[in-house]
């Protein structure tokens, strides 16, 4: 089933922002 665009929205930025603070 597709998912709306916040969601997949979440689904790239939540893993980025995770790296990002981990970097950080």
């Amino acid at each position: 089933m597709l998912k709306n665009k916040a969601e997949i929205k979440a689904d790239i930025l939540d893993p980025i922002k995770d790296k990002w603070n981990a970097e950080n």
